[in-house]
């Protein structure tokens, strides 16, 4: 409120009894707020105090159905049992129910295996009976049989020159090889055939001759002179070994002899060969030769992918290189022949294979220097993808020329113009 035309003994007394008003005012307000909850909480408490008496009077109907169960049931217990375990508890009780359930349980299930096992043991016990039946009557035959077998024996001895099953046995028992006794009675028959056959032959033939004494005596003189030169035969026939003994030994040395010879040859070949070609300038021509071969074959492995395998580089007698034409029934051509973008594939070629036998590394830097203003437009053509495919083998290839086509296939290039003013200058293409 505003001053007014209050005096300020006034003011000071309206101002205080405003603010004391305001106080009583918030003080109200917030005792009706308590009021109205007390308010609140009062019906909350009656409907609390309801249900507690309904859940009383509810429990009081099962307490008394609780008691005519207790009843019922102690009536339906022995009361000796009930004075001994007067002192459980219900929870006792029931454990004690549960142990007595599992005991039963398990002796269920024992009885239920010893039932499975009684079975079990009256197959198996059938079964036994069945084969001591079978291995019965298998006795009784093997028993027949033995007997028949004795008898047999018996017989077979009465009938053979041995005297008794005893000495039989003994011989039996000797550790004979019984494999090379049959082999051995089988020759001694054949030998006694051939033997009878043989004597039934000379039977034969002295059945129609006479016995002559003299005839007997010029043989039998005949015979010992036989003999005789026989062992002479023999002794020669010694000497003759030894000899040829000694032709072997000779001509195993002469073997050995020629063998060395033979390599003694082949070395004195290679030292004659050695020999012409450090004679002047021959060992150089030929060091060449090979040098130029093995460039040769390793700039091959480049060129034929740049001609897609239609030429490869070769050397003739003269150590001259020379071009093998696929495309022409293989035959060769002089270099001269080729084409500007040929020939510069050919020098390209040799000139990485030449930086590689040196030991250049494969990354560095490779530069060339002009060699491109008098080729075609196709021939420019091969030599562009012929740099470029330098870029798959990791090389940095810097190039000086003159050809303006070179700017559309280069990124990366340096133009240098000729100023007579200013001299030299440099532009770059990446500013």
């Amino acid at each position: 409120f505003s001053t007014g035309s209050y005096s300020p003994d006034e003011y000071d007394r309206f101002s205080g009894d405003y603010s004391e008003f305001l106080r009583q005012t918030e003080t109200r307000d917030a005792l009706l707020k308590k009021l109205s909850a007390a308010g609140s909480e009062k019906e909350r408490l009656g409907r609390v105090a309801a249900s507690a008496a309904e859940q009383l009077s509810t429990l009081k109907v099962e307490l008394g159905r609780a008691e005519t169960r207790v009843y019922e049931t102690e009536s339906r217990i022995d009361p000796v049992f009930l004075n001994d375990n007067s002192q459980l508890s219900a929870g006792d009780c029931t454990d004690k129910s549960t142990q007595l359930n599992n005991d039963a349980v398990d002796l269920a299930g024992r009885f239920s295996r010893a039932e499975t096992a009684k079975k079990d043991a009256s197959v198996r016990y059938e079964k036994h009976l069945t084969e001591k039946v079978l291995f019965e009557q298998r006795l009784k035959e093997l028993t027949a049989r033995l007997d028949t077998a004795r008898k047999n024996v018996e017989a077979g001895i009465d009938d053979s020159a041995f005297s008794s099953i005893d000495e039989v046995r003994k011989i039996l028992l000797k550790d004979l090889d019984t494999e090379a006794e049959r082999k051995a009675i089988e020759l001694f028959g054949k030998e006694l055939a051939a033997a009878e056959n043989q004597l039934k032959l000379l039977s034969e033939r002295a059945s129609s001759r006479t016995y002559d004494p003299q005839q007997h005596a010029e043989e039998r003189e005949l015979n010992i002179g036989l003999k005789q030169k026989y062992s002479e035969a023999v002794g020669k026939k010694g000497e003759t070994g030894n000899i040829l003994k000694e032709l072997r030994r000779k001509l195993e040395l002469r073997t050995g002899l020629e063998k060395e010879f033979g390599t003694l040859k082949v070395r004195a070949e290679n030292l004659a060969v050695l020999k012409n070609l450090f004679k002047g300038q021959k060992f150089v021509d030929y060091a060449a030769t090979v040098y130029l071969r093995e460039l040769c074959e390793a700039a091959n492995a480049r060129f034929r992918k740049l001609t897609r395998e239609s030429l490869r580089l070769e050397l003739d007698e003269n150590n001259n290189f020379i071009i093998r034409d696929y495309l022409n029934e293989g035959k060769t051509r002089s270099v001269k022949t080729l084409s500007g973008g040929q020939t510069f594939q050919a020098a390209f070629s040799l000139s990485l294979a030449l930086a590689d036998s040196i030991g250049r590394e494969r990354s560095g830097f490779f530069f060339l220097d002009e060699g491109f203003g008098a080729l075609d437009r196709e021939s420019l053509s091969l030599v562009f993808d012929s740099l470029k495919s330098l870029k798959k083998e990791k090389r940095t290839v810097g190039i000086i020329s003159h050809v303006e086509e070179l700017k559309q296939e280069i990124d990366t290039f340096v133009t240098v113009d000729q100023n007579s003013d200013e001299g030299s200058i440099i532009k770059n293409s990446w500013d």
